[in-house]
């Protein structure tokens, strides 16, 4: 919504709204139910419009506040779920341990090839110092490749892996993958998201962007990694997430509406807005 104006509590709203559908087949409720009905008409853009009175909002406990102005940065929507630490410490754990065998057997055949050249190891050992080379080597880049295909190149570059995966482990931090909706091209540039989860006890939760994933084989999607580093919310493995990435550009003027004043219909967010004293008009919330 682009201007200042009042919204009705969704309490309240779901009583009027129940009110003013309810048909009794009793003729003794046939006037109340005529006059809850006169209570709702359309405006000249199509939009519902509910009619009360003082005494009807006053017993029906409506409340209604002046929304506060904000500047909002660019975003776009995308979707997602909290990733399992366990499942994303294996791969580090695997890849690290496959990335110290490497560098082990490495030295070793470096020093049997300075050894050889004085006769102080025989031909044998110094080939077999290559073969365990060469097996290490292989099996840190199959390692790799799937700590890079799970989540991603700029998280498998990390210097920081350890650290990371105890701070996940505990809980205190997490890992989560975002995809953009059907037809959203990938940004150029990402810094963070702001992460609305579906319990509505949490508050937004702010991120940090790590890297893009490999292509979904369902989706057929990017999927875009954030940090979130401290796990306020306390967030859980699998948990389904509502990103809002932060892209470059203008920002833009809004409104702050209350999650507790938002209703859905059809899969859209909706508030009831109010025009007059009397009356309140059902307007859909763009965010």
């Amino acid at each position: 919504m682009k201007s200042n104006s009042f919204f009705i509590a969704v309490a309240a709203v779901a009583l009027l709204i129940a009110g003013c559908g309810k048909k009794e087949a009793a003729p003794a409720e046939e006037k109340k139910s005529a006059e809850s009905e006169s209570r709702v008409k359309r405006g000249t853009n199509g939009e519902v419009i509910i009619t009360l009175d003082a005494e009807t909002q006053k017993r029906v406990g409506l409340e209604s506040v002046t929304l506060t102005t904000t500047q909002f940065a660019p975003e776009i929507k995308a979707v997602g779920r909290v990733l399992d630490p366990a499942g994303v410490s294996s791969l580090v754990a695997d890849f690290i341990s496959a990335r110290a065998a490497a560098d082990a057997s490495g030295k070793e055949l470096e020093r049997a090839k300075t050894l050889v050249k004085t006769d102080n190891v025989s031909m044998r050992a110094l080939q077999a110092a290559e073969a365990n080379a060469a097996r290490d080597t292989a099996q840190l880049e199959a390692a790799r490749a799937k700590l890079i295909g799970a989540l991603g190149k700029e998280f498998a570059e990390r210097e920081n892996l350890v650290e990371w995966v105890k701070s996940l482990s505990s809980g205190a931090s997490v890992l989560v993958r975002l995809e953009l909706m059907p037809g959203e091209p990938l940004p150029s540039q990402l810094a963070g998201a702001r992460l609305v989860s579906l319990n509505e006890a949490n508050k937004p939760v702010e991120t940090k962007f790590v890297g893009t994933t490999a292509v979904d084989a369902q989706s057929q999607t990017h999927g875009l990694l954030f940090f979130v580093e401290s796990n306020s919310s306390a967030l859980v493995a699998g948990e389904a997430v509502t990103g809002f990435i932060k892209v470059p550009g203008n920002q833009e003027s809004g409104v702050v509406v209350p999650r507790n004043a938002v209703l859905r219909k059809d899969g859209a967010p909706w508030v009831y807005v109010q025009t007059s004293g009397n009356e309140f008009a059902r307007r859909e919330v763009s965010t």
